[in-house]
């Protein structure tokens, strides 16, 4: 469930593939409810710099997991509202900012 509804199947309208130097890759999806959201999975450092609401813990935990050899990969999500979809779909850096 997403957002409090469950999600039954999701549509890739944009894509941002995964980038070494940056760390991260995104997508904007629209769900079976007509909602549109990206999505994007990183480092820990790299997703963490992008969060709103940053848990305090987050850093700790994220090195506490990498220094006992498991590989950390941390997702973040943000809800898109109608006019952003075209200015997000073009511009990836604001496409994977305020993420929660």
């Amino acid at each position: 469930m997403v957002f409090g509804q469950v999600v039954t199947s999701l549509e890739v309208l944009v894509r941002h593939h995964f980038s070494s130097k940056l760390q991260r890759m995104s997508a904007i999806l629209r769900d079976n409810h007509g909602r549109v959201f990206v999505v994007c999975k990183g480092s820990p450092e790299a997703i963490g710099e992008r969060i709103v609401g940053k848990p305090s813990n987050y850093d700790e935990k994220a090195q506490s997991m990498a220094k006992k050899g498991l590989r950390v990969i941390a997702l973040s999500v943000k809800l898109v509202e109608g006019r952003q979809l075209q200015e997000l779909s073009k511009n990836r850096a604001l496409c994977e900012t305020d993420l929660t």
